[in-house]
């Protein structure tokens, strides 16, 4: 908002971690909207913090809303960590959306990372 001191990285990252656990999708792209209108950058560790909500997502068939949190990661220029991509592996091949899984894995592999 405007007039708003921005707060750090570090508490953003705070928020996304305590919604990612509680399996809180909304509320997770709401903190991370805000953090783009506040003009503070995601970063691997903010990404890294949705793989327990990324599980719980592929758990609950929601799993546009786990690609749509990635897609985010991308739109801010940040690949994936590792662990991010072996959730979604992982989401997938539970769904048993294997071609989905395997694209997912074949970017890992382009990216240098197993």
């Amino acid at each position: 908002a405007k007039g708003r001191t921005p707060h750090s990285v570090a508490l953003y990252n705070a928020f996304v971690g305590a919604y990612s656990e509680a399996g809180r999708p909304d509320d997770v792209s709401a903190v991370l909207q805000d953090m783009r209108t506040t003009g503070v950058a995601p970063g691997v560790a903010t990404y890294r913090s949705l793989v327990p909500l990324l599980r719980s997502l592929g758990q609950n068939q929601q799993l546009e809303k786990a690609e749509g949190l990635l897609r985010e990661m991308g739109d801010a220029g940040l690949a994936p960590p590792a662990d991010v991509y072996q959730a979604l592996v992982q989401v997938y091949t539970r769904a048993q959306l294997l071609g989905k899984a395997q694209r997912v894995r074949d970017e890992m592999l382009q990216r240098g990372m197993q």
